[in-house]
This record gives structure tokens, sequence and C-alpha cells, in this order.
């Protein structure tokens, strides 16, 4: 195997990439440099009746086409989105063995909608106009899907929850346009590479009173405006009804479903809430807001308020104040701005597309066992507490017939023994 940082990591992932890579060529190896990931790791120790065993989630934020939250909206030329983030959630026994006899991993995706648009940074108002630059040929979006299948396999099913009806157009044009394009791109498609596509409301879900929960084997890319908030409520969504699998591939539980009663269930709700945070801070410079979980958890409506109207404003001041800064910054770390001595500093390219000016939109290996991929996109979220825990069971539905979670997990248990 060719002995380069490629071949040892998924190098999207690689933030020091650039500032690595003269070292990496003089000595030909990768392993005198250490690769720097950005986003989340937490790993904790839990417990079911008599066993033990370990939870891990890894995010890790891609390091193409970064950067705060209005300098870097929608896709670049080479398929590549903004606010993407891959991530993991690993469960394996706890054991004496140095290497478990069977580890259990599932992978979502987010990242913004792969579509050349825009928003002006604000100035005196919150909610700025979405502008759209249509692409009749959709060959940024076609990439991305494409780097998709590359790295995961297909076929990708596309759930899209962005807002459908609104008084005046704001999210229901981006998810218009999102399903014309989708619809364009398999008019011209082989049936093998069609992109499955499913537009659902979460506040017509929340009124269900079905309990049926149907997961699907593969990745889940989810997207809503900002990758962020709603994103992170569907991760959570997705995570705890794969994580009842994990387990019982496992053999630590029986039954799949993680009620809501159990500790479990709130142990991985905090998780995905500190993740939540965490990756929101990367982007926008503020916590994320997380009034699913905080209705979930029953918190004070003032109490909860009060953290939404803060939360609600931090990020603009970033944007308005420190954003143009921090671009300029990423664009020196991942060299597409290069002072050189002697020479006059050339101009730092804040947000520009042009600044992508060698990256690669490239394939990888996955570890997780090939089948659907799920694209997700979130509705903005309602006020109305009665949908939060109806979300969580019927929002999967009515996707199109995929494996059963349960099938995958197994078969990919037996792989590791």
């Amino acid at each position: 195997m060719e002995n380069t940082v490629e071949s040892q990591y998924e190098s999207a992932f690689v933030w020091n990439k650039f500032l690595v890579q003269g070292f990496q060529e003089q000595i030909k190896s990768p392993f005198w440099t250490v690769p720097l990931v950005h986003g989340y790791f937490r790993q904790v120790k839990m417990s079911v009746p008599k066993k033990d065993f370990w939870l891990t989630i890894i995010a890790r934020r891609s390091h193409h086409f970064a950067g705060p939250r209005f300098l870097k909206r929608g896709v670049n030329e080479l398929g590549q989105v903004a606010n993407d983030v891959e991530t993991e959630q690993i469960v394996f026994e706890d054991t004496d063995d140095k290497i478990p006899p069977q580890i259990t991993s599932v992978v979502q995706r987010r990242g913004s909608v792969p579509l050349h648009w825009s928003q002006e940074t604000p100035q005196f108002r919150i909610k700025t106009d979405i502008l759209i630059n249509r692409d009749e040929e959709y060959k940024a979006t076609r990439l991305h899907f494409e780097s998709l299948m590359a790295r995961h396999g297909n076929p990708i099913i596309v759930l899209n929850l962005l807002k459908i009806f609104e008084k005046k157009p704001h999210e229901s044009a981006l998810q218009l346009e999102f399903a014309r394009t989708i619809d364009d791109i398999n008019e011209n498609s082989p049936a093998e590479n069609l992109i499955l596509y499913a537009c659902m409301d979460m506040k017509y879900y929340s009124q269900r009173k079905e309990e049926v929960v149907r997961a699907q084997l593969g990745v889940l890319r989810t997207n809503c405006l900002d990758c962020l908030d709603r994103t992170n409520s569907a991760q959570y969504a997705y995570a705890i009804t794969a994580f009842g699998h994990q387990l019982e591939a496992l053999g630590l539980i029986e039954e799949l479903k993680i009620s809501e009663d159990d500790p479990l269930f709130h142990n991985v709700m905090d998780l995905y809430e500190e993740m939540g945070d965490v990756l929101s801070m990367q982007y926008t410079g503020s916590a994320a807001q997380h009034k699913m979980f905080w209705d979930i958890k029953g918190q004070s409506c003032v109490i909860s308020s009060f953290q939404e109207v803060i939360r609600s404003i931090q990020p603009y001041m970033h944007n308005t104040l420190w954003d143009r800064g921090k671009q300029d910054a990423l664009n020196v770390l991942f060299g597409h701005c290069q002072p050189q001595q002697g020479k006059p500093l050339p101009p730092l390219l804040c947000g520009s597309e042009a600044s992508c000016n060698d990256e690669e939109h490239g394939s990888g290996s996955n570890t997780m066992v090939q089948g659907r991929h799920l694209v997700l996109g979130t509705q903005n979220r309602t006020r109305e507490p009665k949908y939060q825990k109806a979300f969580y069971s019927n929002f999967m539905e009515d996707l199109p017939p995929a494996e059963p979670f349960e099938k995958a997990f197994k078969g990919f248990s037996n792989e590791t023994k």
C-alpha cells in the first residue's frame, strides 16, 4: 500500500494537511506527523444489567469549504459543502481483550444544502434573504452526490424536511430548488445511481399516533438551513434508534427500542446536546439551540426561552464583528492564501470559492457495511411541545423500503470477530 497521508487517513478531515505536507514530502512517511481532527470526541462507559459497555461518539469536521456560517453556505465548484461533519457512533462491550471481539458502528453526515446559495452577513436584521445562484447543469451538486457514492456506496435517500409553506418564501424557496435539482439529476442518471427523494414535514409527523420505527441501513446525511439546531435533534433521533440496534446486536439487550424512561435515553441525549454545542461554537461562535431537548427534559419554559434569546443574539455579534477575521485565518491555515517574504500580502479571500485552489472532492474507504444512504433535511422547529416525542417514532416511517438495521449490525459484528 502507498505510504502517504491519503493511504492512512481520510485527508478531508485532517486540518493540518497543508502545514505538514512539505515535511512529509521530504521524509516520505506520514508517521512523523500527527493528523489534527477538528470536531468532537467523547467516550463514556455505560451499563445494562450485569454488563458494561463503551459508547464513543466522534464528529469529524471536513476542512473542505470550511468557515463561519454566513461566509460559507451551500456547495463550492468541487462539490464540497459547508459545515460538512461526519459523525460516528461506536459501541462495544467492556471486556479484558485489547481489541473487542465485536464492534458496532453507525455513521451520519451533516452538511449544507448542496446548491449555490448564500446569505448576506446580518447587520440590522436577524433573518436575511437567501440568495440562490441557479446552475442549470448542476455540476457541483452532481459532484457532491458522486463523492458520497464513492465513499459510502449507493443508493442515496434524500429526506428533506426544510420548511415547505411560508407566507414569505425563505427556506421554502431553497427547498423547492433542491427538489427540482434532484428531479433533473435523476432524469439523466442510470437506475443504480438514482437519488431517492422524500419530502416530509416535521409538524405533520408530530401529529401522527403510530409508534412504528423503521431505521435505514447506511449513512445518514442531515441538513437544515444552518445544519446546527434542527440537524442535531434529528441526528439524536436517528442515533437513539440505531443505539438500540447496536446494543441488541452485541447481545446486551433484547428490546430494540430504548425507552424514554431508561437512563440510557437521557445519557445519549446529553452527549448529543454537548456535541451540538461544540459544533455550533465552531461554526457560529455560540452554543446551539436545544429546545427539543429542553422540552423533553421538562426544563422550565422561562429558563429555556431566556437561553434561546441569548443564543440567538450571540451568533449575529460574531457574524458581524469577527467572522471575516476568522475566515482569513482559515484561508492561511489551509494554504488558500500564502504570504511570501518580501512580497505584498495578497488579498485574503474571505469566503470566496476561488480560495479552493487545489482541494480534492475524492473518495475514501468506509468501515461501515455498505447499504442505503439517507440524506435528511430538517423542517423548521415548531414551538408546539407536543410534536417533540412523536417526531422520534414517526419521522422515518414512510421512507422507501430498505434492509433493517438488525441485519446490518449483526452482519457487521460478525465480520469483526
